[in-house]
């Protein structure tokens, strides 16, 4: 009688026990605090045991309805341990979200909503370790919302609807293969052949009233581009070579021609000494002259360029 008393009463205490309730968050694509994710340790976890630090959270606070754009071509991350996408997601008419994608099947889905332009449905997701950013993973869910859930209409990207920065900004701050949109003025452009590519790329300096950082331009780009212009470049990737960062405009960026910007009014005398390859020297005096030879030569190493 005493042990079966004891269990009864152990039970007893244990239905006693008040089950933990966490509360709805207060703007729905926020994760409380103690939920935020270190990208690189919660990419180690199994789904089973990412799919457990989050029971308990509102789903509503781990789901969003949207347009997906400009969704990259996989990348290798600096660690050269795994390989991951990004992308914009259009949240709301005027609000888009960068994100990230660590999961290679579902690319393809992602794909289809940003070439088709349709909605999709984002559930269980997470975030990046400061919060801008949303991560797609192995747990995440993709699905094709219905019509009444998805209130708004596609809007492309365009220089109204992005952020700019500054090319100091991006020398400062930016690191490699990051995604920046930075309006600048571009001088001593010259297009080549890289080698073993058949592809054309343009290289030059872009300039705006702080800085300057050398610029590359990828087919289809170069038609698109004149030297002594002001442009508005969107994604553009952060790339380093020799020690020094430069930006490159693939096929995925875009570029439009500003009409009305502070950067129309940049010279060529904003261009540091250092930049400038075209700049002119004094000589006060020729002993003799054997040859002359006019080439371009990269921006980047000062070599020879084949014409």
């Amino acid at each position: 009688m005493s042990a079966s008393s004891s269990k009864t009463s152990s039970k007893s205490k244990q239905s006693g026990k008040s089950k933990s309730s966490v509360s709805r968050p207060e703007q729905p694509a926020k994760v409380t605090d103690n939920k935020w994710i270190d990208i690189d340790h919660d990419l180690k976890k199994t789904p089973e045991k990412q799919k457990q630090q989050y029971e308990g959270v509102d789903e509503k606070a781990l789901e969003e309805i949207g347009y997906v754009h400009d969704l990259s071509e996989k990348t290798r991350n600096k660690n050269n341990t795994m390989d991951y996408c990004t992308f914009k997601l259009q949240t709301s008419p005027n609000k888009f979200k960068d994100a990230l994608l660590y999961s290679p099947t579902k690319r393809k889905i992602l794909k289809t909503s940003d070439d088709s332009r349709t909605p999709i449905k984002v559930e269980k997701f997470t975030y990046t370790k400061d919060g801008k950013k949303i991560i797609v993973n192995e747990v995440t869910r993709l699905s094709s919302p219905d019509a009444s859930e998805c209130v708004f209409q596609y809007v492309p990207l365009t220089p109204s609807t992005e952020k700019f920065t500054t090319i100091q900004n991006v020398l400062d701050n930016a690191d490699e293969y990051d995604k920046v949109n930075v309006e600048g003025k571009v001088f001593h452009l010259h297009e080549n052949r890289p080698n073993n590519t058949n592809l054309h790329l343009a290289s030059g300096l872009l300039v705006d009233e702080e800085a300057t950082i050398p610029l590359d331009v990828w087919e289809p780009h170069i038609s698109s581009i004149q030297e002594n212009n002001a442009y508005a470049f969107m994604s553009l990737t952060v790339r380093v070579w020799n020690g020094k960062k430069k930006v490159a405009l693939g096929r995925q960026g875009k570029v439009y021609a500003l009409t009305d910007s502070p950067v129309m009014s940049v010279t060529e005398d904003n261009v540091p000494a250092s930049e400038n390859k075209f700049g002119a020297i004094g000589i006060e005096e020729i002993a003799s002259i054997s040859s002359i030879e006019v080439f371009h030569a990269c921006v980047n190493c000062n070599k020879k360029l084949i014409q």
